[in-house]
């Protein structure tokens, strides 16, 4: 009942971040937060905000407006007339002091003739022109002073110089940081991506050594890309890309968990504008995998509606989120302009999840959980069909839609799931082979080492030259084996061959595995299997069984079971060799994989009986 009473100011209320936002940026990007709070509102608290964090600037006049509309007086007092003629001095100061460097820096032939090398140009500045270091550190003062002034564009011009000249490294990544601001201030955002990247890199190479002080630059960072990240289009991508990565989600988690929001925000927002199907469902995904894991330590309305769709599986809480989270974008300075895309999208994430799992759709049900009336909410569904192309029909008698949902093979869905984590569970195991081994879990026929290469025209692959065993015994059976090799009549056609071959072989063992990918001929090393296992407990025969492997083994109480039903799981245990692998999978778990791996200690007897 608390909740229903709450007006949309007061969730709007409940969670704002600026008091968050203001402890990472710059007072000069402070200001139009304010500036934003203040038409938002309209309260006089504001405009004192605006002049207590300006005031130990350099832009006197609008100091001084503030003051009046603050104190409600016509003239400001004589001391703001005073600092504004300090201030006008120090800027003649500063123009003479670094004329004759931003002349040269003007020139055509001067800028063609500097390298990439600082302590060359400053060398050929020096000696060509009468250049000092002390020059080249007026540059970084006059920026900072223009800086100051709230001259951005003169302020990232001259920064621009100075780093270019300098090193100082110190001062040549102040400057850098300064040059982001003024591009940020100015609305260039194409620069100012450009400098967002020269501070990352800044970050990563020069503070590699202090990782607190990488933590501090890239939580500043974190918070100063969002202004191109909501205003510029082509960077969306680009800093959806630098959140996601290693260092910055780290980041975000460790120091500045509301950003989550912004990051949630632009994910679903991204929906309908990029073309990446493959990236942004993987997006989705991450951010959701971390939606859940900080949800201890922050959360609001729009983290929360993801949370509630894709962790909870609650609609009804997803819609009332939706409503909340609208509230909460519209009194957000950098997401206002997305509330509108990003409801859209929120929606369009309901009815996909919604439709999964009904085959038959009350128009007006799934109208009301969206938030539209059922008018409305049937041109929604229709536009929505239409531009997704699902497979569905709208029953206008019924007020339905009707689903049809392709039925999916759960086999192809194992294997589907289970191909990339039987391919690192190869390369883990790679080491583990001899030479001869066979890696690829393939099934051929298992064969003696010593009748294998003792073929004469064998049929699929080309043996492998003879060597010399590290083994005693091995060697001595290799040894023998040539000199059969010659006994035999190599004149004799492939027919005669293998009826004489399969004469002498005992048909005793199954299929196992072969190698597919290499020349070799499988020897008598390990060989791998893929089996199916069945962790849910049943019964058999009376017992309760509590875990089996595809009814090759099982435990069970009071007496050991004695029976398997599945005879090409039997067979197949039968076939098995000491040392053997078999790799077990299973289809009933969320997501299959593979649960176990067996290794063969003790191979088939008489006196084994299974």
């Amino acid at each position: 009942m608390a909740d229903a009473s709450r007006t949309p100011e007061d969730v709007a209320t409940d969670y704002d971040l600026l008091p968050k936002l203001v402890t990472h940026l710059d007072r000069h990007l402070i200001f139009p937060l304010l500036q934003f709070a203040e038409d938002a509102e309209g309260s006089p608290s504001t405009a004192r905000a605006q002049f207590e964090l300006l005031k130990k600037t350099n832009m006197t006049d609008f100091v001084a407006r503030l003051y009046c509309v603050m104190e409600d007086i016509d003239d400001p007092p004589k001391e703001y007339a005073t600092k504004r003629q300090e201030v006008l001095d120090r800027l003649e100061k500063y123009e003479n002091e670094s004329q004759q460097i931003t002349d040269l820096l003007g020139r055509e032939d001067v800028v063609t003739g500097l390298r990439s090398d600082k302590l060359a140009n400053l060398e050929f500045l020096k000696k060509e022109h009468g250049v000092t270091l002390d020059m080249v550190n007026v540059l970084y003062d006059f920026g900072n002073f223009q800086y100051s002034c709230g001259n951005y564009g003169a302020a990232s011009e001259l920064l621009y110089q100075f780093r270019v000249l300098s090193t100082d490294n110190d001062k040549v990544s102040a400057a850098t940081w300064g040059k982001l601001a003024s591009e940020i201030l100015t609305g260039n955002w194409e620069a100012a991506m450009e400098e967002v990247q020269k501070v990352k890199e800044s970050i990563d190479t020069k503070l590699f050594n202090n990782p607190l002080a990488q933590l501090t630059h890239r939580t500043w960072l974190i918070h100063w890309c969002l202004f191109p990240f909501f205003n510029y289009e082509p960077a969306r991508d680009t800093i959806c890309e630098l959140f996601f990565s290693a260092p910055f989600i780290n980041t975000i988690q460790t120091a500045c968990p509301w950003i989550l929001r912004y990051l949630t925000a632009a994910v679903i927002t991204n929906r309908s504008r990029t073309r990446n199907t493959g990236q942004y469902q993987k997006q989705l995904k991450d951010i959701i995998r971390i939606v859940k894991q900080e949800n201890y330590e922050y959360s609001d309305p729009v983290t929360d509606f993801i949370k509630a769709l894709y962790i909870d599986f609650d609609f009804e809480e997803a819609q009332k989120k939706l409503s909340e989270a609208e509230e909460v974008l519209r009194s957000d300075f950098f997401l206002h302009a997305s509330s509108d895309p990003f409801v859209e999208a929120a929606r369009h994430l309901i009815s996909e999840s919604y439709c999964k799992i009904h085959q038959r759709i009350d128009i007006k049900d799934l109208s009301a959980r969206l938030g539209l009336n059922q008018d409305e909410g049937e041109k929604w569904i229709v536009n929505l069909i239409r531009d997704t192309r699902v497979d569905a029909k709208i029953d206008y008698k019924e007020g339905t839609v009707v689903m049809n949902h392709p039925p999916s093979s759960v086999y192809q869905q194992v294997i589907e799931r289970t191909k990339g984590g039987f391919f690192r569970t190869q390369v883990l195991t790679k080491n583990d082979t001899i030479e001869g081994d066979v890696e690829t879990p393939r099934r051929s026929s298992r064969t003696p080492s010593k009748q294998v290469k003792a073929q004469s025209t064998p049929t699929e692959v080309s043996p492998p030259p003879a060597k010399k065993s590290k083994k005693g015994k091995s060697s001595k059976t290799e040894a023998k084996e040539p000199k059969e090799a010659e006994d035999l009549d190599l004149k004799k056609d492939k027919k005669e061959a293998k009826n004489e071959k399969a004469s002498k072989e005992k048909d005793t063992t199954p299929p196992a595995v072969e190698d597919g990918s290499k020349a070799k001929a499988p020897s008598g090393g390990r060989q791998y299997w893929l089996m199916k296992a069945e962790p849910e407990p049943r019964m058999e025969k009376g017992h309760d069984i509590s875990f089996s492997i595809d009814d090759l083994a099982a435990k069970s109480e009071p007496e050991p079971w004695d029976g398997i039903r599945n005879f090409a799981a039997r067979n197949n245990l039968r076939a098995m060799k000491k040392g053997d692998l078999a790799f077990f999978y299973h289809s009933s778990c969320k997501v299959p994989a593979i649960v176990g791996i067996m290794e063969i200690v003790k191979e088939h007897s008489p006196d084994f009986l299974i």
